[in-house]
């Protein structure tokens, strides 16, 4: 982490934060990356050969000013941060990058957190804003009104990046409060890798134990599905690569199935994590 620049979240020493369980599951696969072919591979079966893992990937440099995040700091803080990225060849040598958003206790896939801490009028124009009918919801929204550290781009990369405001038609209030506003953020990332020759798709990473984190807000319902999932994709362009889910349990079978069912490494994850 030192090496990377990458910021240590603060529950990083509890082996039940997220940092520390992805850490725990895929940093082995880091160093061999012929062993993440063979358990990746399971998953993308055009997959040549996986060519890198990056942990809290925050993409190529010059993305902080496309995204309108503050500059500086590390990867892991106040910048938009991937908890694992795999890159991987195809067959016919075309780039790809898998963004896992990799969530172990969590209840949730996070919300704003400038809605969070915004004043009680900021709040009211939050609730108050339609999406699908606003042409111009940055000039209501806190992350893009005249601070600095909030002059966010997030709105007008949306469009280009698959996202179909129109999509929330009977939504009452800024969608992007709740879970979507992660998922929009690494969608956006997934987009700018796309538009450099690089097909890269978000990939949750969840176990199955934890129904709660796709639970959907009442808010959102109007979509017509009840899981953050499902509702995700709804959203999305179909140009736009779906959302797609793998859960612990089903990385732990192909782990297996490469040949490490007795390995120090699978009994570590067993005894730790439970499964």
């Amino acid at each position: 982490m030192e090496d990377e620049q990458i910021a240590p979240h603060s529950e990083l020493l509890n082996l039940r934060s997220s940092q520390a369980a992805c850490f725990n599951f895929l940093f082995p696969l880091r160093q061999d990356l012929r062993l993440a072919t063979g358990v990746f591979g399971q998953f993308y079966p055009t997959m040549r050969q996986v060519t890198g893992l990056e942990f809290e990937y925050t993409g190529p440099e010059v993305i902080t000013a496309w995204l309108g995040e503050p500059p500086g700091g590390k990867r892991g803080q106040n910048r938009t941060s991937i908890d694992a990225a795999v890159f991987w060849d195809d067959q016919d040598g075309q780039e790809h990058a898998a963004l896992i958003e990799w969530k172990y206790t969590e209840r949730g896939y996070g919300s704003c957190s400038a809605f969070n801490n915004a004043s009680a009028s900021e709040k009211t124009a939050c609730l108050g804003l339609n999406v699908w009918k606003n042409p111009l919801p940055e000039r209501i929204c806190v992350l893009c009104r005249g601070v600095p550290a909030r002059s966010r781009r997030y709105w007008k990369h949306m469009p280009e990046s698959g996202i179909n405001l129109v999509a929330f038609r009977g939504v009452t209030g800024c969608p992007f409060q709740g879970p979507f506003y992660q998922l929009m953020r690494q969608t956006l990332v997934a987009a700018y890798l796309k538009q450099r020759g690089v097909q890269a798709q978000v990939v949750s990473v969840s176990f199955a134990g934890n129904t709660s984190l796709h639970h959907l807000p009442k808010m959102l319902l109007p979509l017509g599905v009840n899981d953050v999932i499902g509702a995700w994709n709804r959203v999305l362009h179909t140009s736009a690569p779906p959302l797609v889910i793998i859960m612990v349990e089903q990385l732990l079978e192909a782990i297996e199935c490469v040949g490490l069912r007795e390995h120090d490494w699978r009994e570590f994850l067993f005894d730790r994590y439970g499964v």
